[in-house]
């Protein structure tokens, strides 16, 4: 099977592939969303801005992962953006013009209606054209992952829970140049972009209900890896190859039932070696061994790698 390593123990299995989080410096800014203020690539502090409607600190018991949080919206767009660009250079080019046209127009919002208006006219066009291309791709993505999604939840969750992924966007209800127009108004006052797919967002329920606010840790970590198993097959279906499945910290939030499910349906023969790491090593191997899975096993300490006798 594979090898797990961390501080304190590594696994791995063995069969070819590429590293899955292999993206170059183009697709990083690519994956980074223009800040809708400044018009430059930049990561904003939670804000209300993508907030929910009605949520409050208090709806929340425990912290979700960050790619779950409420205010998370741009890192979502960004891991979107990043996965998709692994294996389309097109879109790759269409996120990189759109942030150059955005940054384009929200510098003409700041000067001021007293602007040129025909210039505005053709920003608006081109991008909604960029725009228009990326919501297209992303509404094929989503509808190839979210079977997917929902698939690999019900099995390591042991079928007890139904999940769902779905896409949404204000290109969803009325084309973009539309929306723009609608929007300039309320831009000018704001100075920037307030509509467009840089407000998109991943949504992710679980019994319908926001995942965030209703579904447990051990809930939210299993629809996590199901949607870094959906994203590992789409890519693996597309590109013809098999990369390699990296699990960082599996074993927290899990409990022992989900995670016999979990390395049972990553060793299977849809999946390629994979590598996992965790700081108890004596937990993992224990995992592993149950599985029935071959593997191999090795510590980290002080910067030196060391097989484990079995």
């Amino acid at each position: 099977m594979r090898d797990g390593a961390a501080e304190d123990g590594v696994a791995e299995r063995e069969a070819p592939g590429e590293e899955l989080d292999g993206d170059d410096r183009q697709q990083q800014r690519a994956g980074d969303e223009l800040d809708q203020r400044g018009g430059r690539a930049a990561r904003r502090e939670p804000g209300a801005d993508d907030r929910e409607d009605g949520d409050a600190e208090g709806d929340v018991q425990h912290r979700a992962p960050p790619a779950i949080e409420a205010d998370a919206a741009e890192e979502r767009r960004r891991q979107l953006n990043a996965f998709i660009s692994q294996a389309d250079r097109t879109y790759l080019d269409s996120v990189m013009r759109y942030n150059r046209l955005l940054a384009e127009r929200n510098t003409l919002l700041k000067a001021g209606e007293s602007g040129p208006a025909d210039l505005l006219d053709v920003l608006d066009d081109r991008l909604a054209e960029a725009g228009e291309a990326i919501a297209s791709v992303r509404r094929d993505i989503i509808g190839h992952l979210k079977p997917l999604v929902a698939e690999f939840y019900a099995f390591i969750s042991g079928d007890s829970e139904e999940v769902e992924l779905s896409y949404r966007s204000e290109l969803n209800e009325a084309p973009m140049t539309d929306i723009l127009r609608r929007s300039r108004s309320k831009d000018f006052a704001l100075g920037f972009s307030s509509s467009g797919i840089h407000r998109d967002d991943l949504v992710m329920t679980i019994g319908g209900y926001p995942l965030r606010k209703y579904g447990s840790q051990g809930q939210q970590k299993s629809f996590l890896i199901a949607l870094k198993l959906a994203q590992y097959a789409l890519l693996a279906e597309r590109s013809g190859e098999r990369p390699i499945l990296l699990f960082d910290d599996l074993f927290d939030r899990l409990d022992s039932e989900r995670l016999g499910k979990l390395i049972e349906l990553a060793s299977g023969e849809r999946f390629g070696q994979m590598l996992i790491t965790d700081c108890d090593g004596e937990r993992m191997a224990e995992v592993l061994r149950r599985s029935g899975r071959k593997f191999r096993l090795f510590d980290v300490s002080g910067g030196e790698v060391a097989a484990r006798s079995l």
